[in-house]
């Protein structure tokens, strides 16, 4: 039986991490996080996939430009989702609150997302149990495979 996967609010932080953009701004940040929270649910009302909603790529792209209208938003896609297209505004009305409160803002006491983003985590492949290291260095900004001692 197919369970849905729970929302989570943080899971942002993730997408952001795999796209190895370790520039964006408060705003950007808020973009991404808005934007993500935007395609889940709009995902989970059309009973949709998130990625047939808006792609990753194409979700951290929108927030990487940040464009102040609809049009612009149109063409930051190379093909505009359908379901993109018919929700244009409410994006845009996204990425308005996105500049006006950029994530510092947004998250009300939460700890500082650079500060977490830099933090060393250890995931295990579910299928290689082999440990990964996400940390953000600035010699390298590749998930790097951590050798067994």
């Amino acid at each position: 039986v197919y369970k849905k996967p729970i929302f989570d609010e943080n899971a942002y932080k993730v997408l952001y991490l795999k796209s190895h953009k370790t520039t964006f701004d408060g705003s950007q940040l808020a973009a991404v996080k808005l934007l993500y929270a935007w395609r889940d649910k709009i995902a989970r009302e059309e009973d949709e996939s998130a990625s047939y909603v808006l792609p990753d790529l194409m979700l951290i792209h929108i927030a990487e430009l940040m464009p102040k209208d609809i049009q612009g938003i149109r063409a930051s896609c190379k093909l505009v989702p359908e379901l993109v297209e018919k929700n244009l505004e409410e994006i845009h009305r996204l990425l308005i609150q996105a500049i006006e409160k950029p994530l510092s803002e947004l998250n009300d006491g939460e700890s500082n997302l650079d500060e977490s983003l830099q933090n060393k985590r250890s995931i295990s492949s579910s299928d290689t149990n082999i440990p990964i290291d996400l940390s953000l260095n600035n010699d390298s900004k590749r998930a790097k495979l951590v050798s067994e001692k």
